[in-house]
């Protein structure tokens, strides 16, 4: 299994709703929050879904977020799963959760911008997790192997090592989709400042409608060939 996934490019994925998404068609660029206060006149602080602790911890407002491996939270983030070429996350890192959740895992109850202090604590510990666009697959395939070692605690442990075999066997699409099912294995990867519409290699949405001439392809299932 870890060999296996090791051996792929993940896909990642940037969600997004049908109103961002005809702004990244028309400007052929989507921009990182920062980007859209300084070149649009934006108010990413009261508008951003990032919370002001998750800026202060590593300057996530200049960063668009994609997910790697399991899929992200439609109802938060947007029903249109726009898939990435290594274009556009060539300069990314990626951490196993979000700054906020970091924050919240490291100080308890705290909330808010945390003392400077605390800040810097906290900003090494997060970054101690980061990993590069070229270990996204060795660290992928660690979290799905510890997922489904987790699942087998729950789970017939031949049935478990059951769907391990068949998702190692499994095509690309399949693959991902019993990772995503099965486990949690999940890499947040955080692009910084921008990335084109040519960088962006399909656009998943249900139903398909007209699109601009020019658009990249518009499917309902992207991870098929």
């Amino acid at each position: 299994m870890a060999a296996r996934i090791e051996a792929e490019t993940p896909p990642v994925i940037w969600r997004t709703r049908s109103g961002r998404l005809d702004w990244l068609l028309r400007d052929r660029v989507a921009l990182a929050p920062s980007q859209v206060d300084r070149l649009k006149g934006g108010d990413s602080q009261r508008r951003s879904l990032t919370p002001d602790s998750e800026d202060a911890l590593y300057g996530a407002r200049d960063y668009l977020f994609a997910g790697a491996g399991q899929n992200d939270d439609a109802a938060l983030y947007g029903p249109v799963r726009v898939f990435l070429s290594s274009a556009a996350w060539s300069r990314s890192f990626a951490t196993r959760s979000s700054g906020a959740n970091f924050l919240a895992r490291s100080r308890g109850s705290g909330s808010g911008v945390p003392p400077d202090a605390e800040l810097v604590s906290a900003r090494r510990g997060f970054l101690a997790e980061a990993v590069a666009p070229a270990d996204y697959p060795s660290r992928l395939a660690t979290l799905a192997v510890e997922g489904y070692r987790a699942l087998a605690r729950t789970r017939d442990s031949r049935e478990v090592e059951s769907l391990m075999t068949a998702a190692a066997a499994a095509p690309r699409a399949a693959l991902w989709r019993a990772i995503d099912q099965d486990t949690d294995a999940y890499l947040e990867v955080k692009i910084p400042w921008a990335f084109p519409l040519e960088a962006v290699s399909c656009i998943e949405e249900d139903p398909v409608g007209p699109r601009s001439a020019g658009a990249p392809p518009f499917r309902k299932d992207c991870l098929e060939p």
